[in-house]
């Protein structure tokens, strides 16, 4: 062909320069993968890869670039050089390849394509302005066992899909990276906010876009939808100042990581995951009478990565008695305190004051929490408590008497055990000048109050 001289001339400098993250891809599994990978080994093989291609070079397709930045290997294939028009010698195109090979990764999990037809070509056998390279297909890849993210890819009749994720090159090399992924978090962690069964409802997904220029700046601003830790059911969490961190050298400067976690794991600048500057927790809506209103608690500082959800919250005083229940029973809820680190509650503490139906004396407590959702309250005993089931009747409390909740269904249950002495006094309480008289003490054990019937059992 007239045109033979011209495709095996060409000079095409090509230099990228960007970090990527290995997927969990299923790889060679796609029939314009396969292709892909049997040119670019072509082209290794026959030693077709230069730093530089000159123009004195007459070589047989597919000829290429290779380069290796921060041990991940760049590789551009140029194949498939035709002529469009016969008119017109120097109407002349190409399919332009990129391969992205990640290290310490399995075959098959490690290399990124990017592919694209019909690339022009100017006179001096240069790509012609920016070209744009579609993402093969979807590539996942994981941060750690927790947060899958999937960058979308495709082609679209073997075009270029603009609403996936594409690499733009021109003749000076590498320009940038239009990012198009969904970010997923594992229902080991976390589940959507109101979620009833975890085994059904999807996980917490979220989106981002962003143009980069290196993939080490992939340190961006995220929004996350309302989200519950399971094991803590119907604490709502919803987050602000989101920032998801994917760099291998660099952190938001708003992250702060607790002393006693990072040191024990990576070094701070290695450090991935989505950071959360501040946030607001719901409490469940069974602590409000009537069921209807969900408290909530502002808070700052909590991080999700490869280990969980890690982060403090508290406050107070949330809700008093007018306003807070537990089952039947009125409550306060003064202060709270709730640790995480790596999905685990390692701390949970609330207290307040509990009022029991058949008192009119409230009862301070201290309650403990544990996942998945259990509560353990400690009564604080009172030197004597007004017993309203009977007139003119107190109850001394021991120190093993206690106060439980349980969380089924949406809705707190509570039950308490007492152990101590009732003591009686008789006579006409209607009459002031009668001096009432003082029944013996009466010993009792296992005095059992619940919300739920049977409501009293001894």
């Amino acid at each position: 062909m007239k045109t033979l001289t011209k495709i095996r001339t060409l000079t095409i400098i090509l230099l990228f320069g960007f970090v990527c993250v290995v997927s969990k891809s299923a790889q060679a599994t796609n029939p314009k993968i396969d292709s892909i990978e049997a040119k670019i080994e072509a082209m290794l093989s026959q030693y077709n890869i230069f730093d530089r291609l000159s123009a004195a070079m007459s070589l047989q397709c597919p000829i290429g670039y290779m380069r290796t930045i921060s041990n991940v290997e760049y590789t551009v294939a140029l194949s498939q050089v035709r002529q469009v028009s016969q008119s017109n010698s120097n109407d002349i195109t190409a399919t332009v390849f990129l391969r992205i090979k990640l290290p310490n990764k399995p075959e098959g999990e490690n290399k990124l394509y990017f592919a694209a037809d019909g690339i022009p070509l100017n006179d001096a056998g240069g790509l012609t302005g920016d070209a744009s390279l579609a993402l093969v297909e979807p590539f996942p890849f994981a941060m750690g066992k927790n947060i899958d993210i999937v960058l979308k890819g495709g082609m679209i009749n073997g075009g270029i899909d603009t609403n996936g994720t594409r690499a733009t090159v021109n003749c000076d090399g590498f320009k940038e990276l239009h990012i198009n992924a969904d970010v997923i978090f594992s229902k080991n962690m976390l589940i959507p906010a109101g979620c009833i069964d975890s085994a059904i409802c999807p996980p917490v997904t979220t989106h981002f876009t962003t143009t980069v220029r290196d993939w080490d700046d992939i340190v961006i601003d995220l929004s996350l939808p309302p989200f519950e830790i399971k094991g803590l059911n119907d604490w709502v969490f919803a987050a602000n100042d989101v920032v998801l961190d994917i760099s291998e050298s660099k952190n938001s400067p708003a992250l702060v990581l607790p002393i006693a976690y990072w040191e024990e794991n990576e070094p701070l600048s290695f450090w991935k995951g989505c950071y959360i500057g501040s946030l607001t927790v719901s409490l469940p809506k069974s602590f409000s009478r009537g069921g209807n209103t969900a408290f909530k608690l502002a808070a700052q500082s909590m991080i999700i990565d490869k280990y969980g959800v890690t982060g403090f919250v508290s406050g107070g005083p949330v809700f008093s008695l007018d306003s807070g229940s537990v089952g039947k029973w009125a409550m306060s809820l003064e202060n709270i305190a709730i640790e995480l680190k790596k999905n685990q509650l390692i701390g949970g503490h609330f207290n307040g004051q509990i009022l029991l139906s058949v008192s009119e004396q409230p009862l301070g407590y201290d309650a403990i929490m544990s996942m998945p959702n259990a509560y353990s309250f400690i009564v604080q005993v009172q030197d004597s408590l007004e017993f309203n089931l009977w007139k003119n009747a107190q109850m001394e409390l021991d120190e093993n008497s206690s106060i439980s909740l349980a969380y089924v269904d949406n809705k707190f249950s509570a039950e308490a055990n007492f152990n101590g002495v009732l003591r009686m006094k008789v006579g006409d309480t209607t009459d002031a000048t009668v001096t009432l008289s003082q029944v013996d003490e009466i010993r009792f054990n296992d005095l059992w109050i619940s919300t739920e019937a049977p409501y009293f059992q001894v």
